[in-house]
């Protein structure tokens, strides 16, 4: 792999990438891991943010909010150049100091409020989430946006007196909330968070109500619909606010026994329940709904192999396994287990479905334990005939057969869904030969246009990415037989003789 500025250049906006540059330059970037196949590195900015690279195929990973698989952020930048330059740790600074002062300052534009007052408490938390409507696409801004948002509403939330008359105002305060997340980007789940946290301040308010008052007075806010999951967030609040509790007890046995819909509702939280607070009732509850409710038969799974019953673990969920919450939990179960024969049935099924660069190399790493290296790379080869051609060429890209890469972009090139001119850059830092083989297909289409257009913009830059791979000599022959074969064309013939006299 031989990354180049110019390359990393071209995966982002010029912003971005002098973004990245800083971050690099500060020292914000920490390498974790770099082996044969994959680099992680932590990239410290108002959080720390985890990045992933794969050598194979350069692909990258980011966690924050500005990524986007066409157009990098600074963090995937930052890390791109470490590998380019090197890693700069000296002047790294620590992010975790620069939160902590952030906070405080935040903390001080919180206004004093009296006796835990929730009337003016709500209205202040409503001005302060609606301060980050303005920031709208702005992601970098917007993002430090919301951890101020989230700062400055749980200090207003601290300040709340705990009691029963509080409990409605901040429930009346997340329906708001809820209507309010419609207008606002909250694609890092951070304002839906906080709403819930609202939800169970409000449900501490009612610990130590008796439970048929505080069921009473929540009717009308568990019947509220909701695109966010409001009226179950309440139930869930108070599962879970404390336990034991009076009213999570009152809760489980008063739907179970009076309500179908609510208890279709509240099965899952009581399951979780009893779970957590290792209730003897837990085990048959959960094998009694578990066929009907893939949590809890998550929860089952993990009720197993908490108390060192992993076999029955695997068993429990081996039937459900196609489901991806509960083929996620026996993947982990069986990487611990001497089952190597489940455990390649499962990654295989799983791969012949999706597929998925990680889970292919703990195949073929347990495949090689057992001696069956020769049919790994038989299912593999076998797996590529039944893919589509973007999970085809991402296969061949995990194979390292680049070759046979630039054959597929050739031969579908012209196709919307296959981006010939991005696996030429990958490809010119990852394998020099199936690159040029690209851009010399990328040249000769554009040189196919001439005849009808003077448009040449895009073939220069086809010439100038080959020039760095590319024997000049040959390049030179090409642009020679152009000139001789439109002479009609004075730009081209001009820029040619410019250029390349």
């Amino acid at each position: 792999m031989e990354l180049t500025e110019e390359y990393i250049k071209s995966l982002t906006y010029p912003e971005y990438f002098e973004r990245g540059v800083r971050y690099y330059k500060d020292g914000q970037v920490e390498i974790v891991t770099n082996d044969e196949d994959t680099v992680v590195a932590n990239v410290f900015g108002s959080k720390k943010y985890k990045v992933t690279v794969d050598k194979n195929d350069l692909d990258c990973n980011c966690n924050c909010m500005a990524y986007s698989n066409k157009h990098y952020c600074k963090h995937v930048i930052a890390v791109l150049l470490s590998l380019l330059w090197g890693e700069r740790k000296a002047d790294r600074q620590d992010y975790t100091n620069k939160i902590s002062k952030k906070a405080m300052l935040k903390k001080e534009r919180v206004l004093k409020i009296k006796n835990g007052d929730a009337t003016e408490i709500c209205k202040q938390i409503k001005i302060v989430i609606k301060s980050q409507e303005k920031y709208w696409g702005n992601w970098d801004r917007y993002e430090d946006e919301q951890i101020e948002v989230t700062s400055r509403g749980f200090d207003l939330l601290d300040k709340i007196k705990i009691d029963f008359e509080n409990m409605t105002k901040l429930l009346d305060l997340a329906k708001w909330y809820d209507k309010e997340l419609g207008n606002i980007d909250d694609s890092d789940g951070t304002n839906q968070e906080f709403q819930m946290n609202i939800i169970f301040t409000g449900v501490k308010c009612a610990l130590n109500i008796s439970p048929p008052v505080v069921f009473e007075k929540i009717k009308p806010y568990l019947e509220y619909e909701s695109n966010f999951d409001y009226s179950d967030t309440i139930l869930e609040a108070f599962f879970e606010i404390k336990i034991p509790n009076e009213m999570a007890e009152y809760l489980g046995e008063y739907c179970q026994n009076t309500s179908s819909d609510m208890w279709n509702r509240c099965k899952e939280y009581w399951c979780k329940y009893l779970k957590v607070a290792k209730d003897v009732r837990f085990e048959n509850m959960a094998k009694q709904y578990h066929d009907s409710n893939i949590s809890i038969l998550v929860m089952l799974i993990d009720y197993y192999q908490e108390t060192g019953q992993n076999k029955k673990a695997i068993d429990t969920g081996w039937g459900w396994r196609s489901h991806f919450m509960v083929g996620d939990k026996i993947l982990k179960l069986l990487e611990s287990s001497d089952d190597f024969d489940r455990l390649i049935i499962l990654l295989q099924e799983r791969l012949t479905k999706n597929w998925n660069k990680d889970e292919a190399k703990l195949l073929k790493n347990r495949m090689i334990k057992v001696e069956k290296e020769k049919e790994f790379e038989t299912f593999i080869i076998n797996l590529v005939d039944q893919k589509y051609e973007t999970e085809k060429l991402s296969i061949l890209m995990f194979l390292r057969k680049y070759e046979d890469v630039a054959k597929i972009v050739i031969d579908l090139g012209s196709q919307p869904f296959i981006n010939a001119e991005e696996y030429a850059r990958k490809l010119a830092v990852l394998d020099k030969n199936s690159a040029k083989i690209i851009y010399w297909f990328l040249i000769r289409k554009e040189v196919g246009n001439f005849d009808r257009s003077s448009y040449y913009k895009r073939f220069w830059e086809y010439i100038e990415a080959l020039k760095t791979i590319e024997d000049n000599k040959l390049i030179l022959g090409y642009l020679r037989e152009i000139k001789s074969n439109y002479p009609n064309k004075p730009k081209l013939i001009e820029k040619i003789i410019n250029d390349w006299s």
